[in-house]
């Protein structure tokens, strides 16, 4: 059987007193099962949900935000110990990595390896996610069980890459500049869009 978080697809609802997109077709059939009783929590013969599927497969990420609103649990993890954070970080959806921070992801739940979000995002060189993660105090000095932290775990990366020659990321430069009071300016404008009040959650499975 193939596993199906090889692809598939899957949507944000605006900020209160934002112009609304048009709704997808997807959001629109997500939203019909859920006001006719489904559960976002429902889980496939892997044990994920459709909110960990949203993180892998990315899409709107309205579909993401609508099952964080819904109740959908931020918990879920595979075989290897990856949760949805995880998951966002790796493939690069930011939007979603912000819905799910928002509704109380755990920036440092850790997999199998012991790697954070922000191992991943050294990884997978996805310095966006990265960005977004040290902004919203993501610990940058956890250790996988490696005794490696994320900026020593892409720092071998680049170097495996570079045969031995390694110059820093963009991500590295971020570490180094979040050490500068300045960026507690600059941060805000480059990273992440106007603060959010908290989040909105439907009192229907309340």
């Amino acid at each position: 059987m193939s596993d199906p978080r090889a692809a598939s697809s899957v949507v944000s609802l605006p900020a209160e007193g934002a112009a609304r997109p048009q709704p997808t077709r997807l959001l629109l059939f997500l939203q019909t099962l859920l006001d006719l009783g489904a559960s976002p929590d429902y889980k496939d013969s892997y044990g994920l949900t459709p909110l960990y599927h949203t993180a892998i497969v990315g899409g709107d990420p309205g579909c993401c935000e609508l099952l964080l609103h819904e109740h959908a649990a931020v918990s879920c993890k595979d075989e290897n110990g990856w949760h949805e954070v995880h998951q966002a970080c790796r493939y690069g959806h930011v939007q979603h990595l912000e819905h799910l921070l928002f509704y109380g992801a755990d920036m440092g739940a850790q997999n199998a390896s012991g790697n954070t979000a922000l191992h991943i995002c050294a990884l997978y060189n996805q310095d966006s996610c990265a960005r977004v993660l040290l902004f919203r105090g993501g610990d940058k000095e956890l250790k996988n069980y490696n005794s490696q932290t994320p900026f020593q775990v892409q720092g071998g990366m680049r170097r495996r890459r570079a045969g031995g020659r390694a110059g820093a990321s963009p991500m590295l430069r971020a570490h180094v500049l979040l050490e500068t009071s300045c960026l507690l300016v600059l941060e805000p404008l480059a990273c992440s869009g106007p603060t959010r009040s908290g989040p909105f959650l439907s009192d229907r499975r309340a």
